[in-house]
Formats: structure tokens, C-alpha cells, sequence
């Protein structure tokens, strides 16, 4: 998958931003780009809304504990083994 059909999988699945529900302008990856095995994997990608973008950078641990919260652990620790898959 390139990257623009990451984030076009990324918009056409979640349409607003899925923290607030506001207007979504931001493809963010919840693990960074330098986890290439899920780079372009629409799991790793969410939508989000200019502000709840901005937090996301700026409250990482919280932003993937929120994500726990609403996804369970078991996802969010599959992801985790998917995107570090590779970097040893």
C-alpha cells in the first residue's frame, strides 16, 4: 500500500476525527513512521481533528493509554508487536 492509499484507508474508515468526533484533518500513525512494517498499515493509522492532533504529539503515553481504553489492550498490543516486527 502506498501512502496515499493509507490515508485514503484511513479517512474512508473512520470519517471524523475518532476522539471528538470533530471534523478530521490529520492522518496520524500511532506508531511512527520508523516502524516501517506498519507504515502504510491502516491499523496503525487514526484520523483526527487539527487540536486532538496536536494533543496526540503532545501527550503520547496518554493518547495510547486513551487507545487502550476504547481498543483493549490485546489490540493495541498486537499493533505494538506488528510495528516493531522488523527493527531487531
Amino acid at each position: 500500500m502506498t501512502p496515499a492509499q493509507f490515508r485514503k484507508a484511513v479517512i474512508e474508515r473512520d470519517v471524523s476525527c475518532r476522539l471528538c468526533g470533530g471534523v478530521g484533518t490529520a492522518v496520524h500513525h500511532i506508531f511512527g513512521r520508523r516502524f516501517k512494517a506498519t507504515v502504510c498499515d491502516p491499523d496503525n493509522g487514526i484520523y483526527l481533528c487539527h487540536n486532538c492532533h496536536d494533543w496526540a504529539h503532545k501527550h503520547i503515553e496518554s493518547f495510547r493509554q486513551l487507545l487502550v481504553q476504547r481498543n483493549g489492550q490485546e489490540w493495541f498490543d498486537n499493533l505494538e508487536r506488528k510495528a516493531k516486527k522488523g527493527l531487531k
